[in-house]
């Protein structure tokens, strides 16, 4: 039997350059709804889009209720490399001529923070001693569905994700007093105060080492998830299960933005 009532949520990399376009137009619409619209440029396309995209994994938060899909999250992971949705990011631009400009970046400072934090200084000195990490940015959830549980996937999925990799050492992010403690409990460390833009920030780096045991086991779980279906699942009325059910899965569902 189908739960075809029952909402679910699925975090997963853009299919295709459609797919990538709705997610960056969500990614817009959310930061411009919200008290930090002024971290993304103005432009009548409703498009935020800029040149670490190119560098980036995107990934998109999906509600799923009946027949239908919508887009209702989005964060990128920001790495010092070409990123495998390159090719699409660079269709996107071309398609808005006067949005080209956004895609320039020095690179010599790969990383939105070495640019954007008011003291880079911590993440210079992290970056050094890492080597390989992802700098997670541009994080959304919308208001419609953003409760505790939901937000706590997503972070999850997203420690989970980059610490499974092997090609990643460390994640950064930086987040606002009022999720501080949260993070930390998580086995986040904060390694510097600063701003971004203008908005007091928190550095926060994330590290396989410093987890506590219980977030190893639901780290291993989700990684696992991830690296056999490249996607993982949500489900409200069935906590810690990160793999698709059958019972839950429509194959009708037709993708909506976060407004429809």
């Amino acid at each position: 039997m189908v739960h075809s009532n029952n909402r679910y949520y699925v975090l997963r990399e853009a299919n295709d350059v459609s797919e990538l376009e709705a997610l960056l137009q969500h990614r817009y619409l959310s930061f411009k709804e919200s008290r930090y619209g002024q971290m993304v440029e103005d432009n009548d396309h409703g498009l935020d889009i800029d040149g670490y995209d190119l560098q980036s994994r995107h990934f998109g938060l999906f509600e799923h209720s009946g027949k239908s899909t919508r887009i209702v999250g989005y964060v990128r992971f920001v790495q010092d490399r070409v990123g495998p949705q390159m090719k699409e990011v660079w269709q996107l631009s071309l398609r808005y001529p006067d949005l080209i400009q956004n895609m320039e970046f020095d690179i010599k400072k790969p990383f939105p923070s070495m640019v954007h934090l008011e003291d880079n200084s911590a993440f210079l000195k992290a970056y050094k001693k890492y080597g390989k990490i992802i700098e997670a940015s541009r994080l959304t959830i919308h208001p419609s569905v953003r409760t505790l549980s939901l937000a706590s996937f997503v972070i999850q999925s997203i420690t989970a994700i980059s610490s499974y990799d092997p090609n990643i050492h460390a994640s950064l992010f930086g987040c606002k007093l009022s999720h501080l403690s949260y993070y930390k409990r998580l086995g986040c460390r904060a390694i510097g105060k600063t701003s971004y833009k203008g908005v007091p920030t928190y550095l926060l780096i994330n590290s396989f080492e410093h987890f506590s045991d219980e977030f190893k086991v639901t780290v291993d779980r989700i990684g696992r998830a991830f690296d056999k279906y490249g996607e993982v699942h949500y489900y409200p009325k069935r906590a810690g299960v990160f793999s698709p059910l059958l019972s839950y899965i429509n194959t009708g569902d037709t993708i909506r933005s976060h407004s429809a």
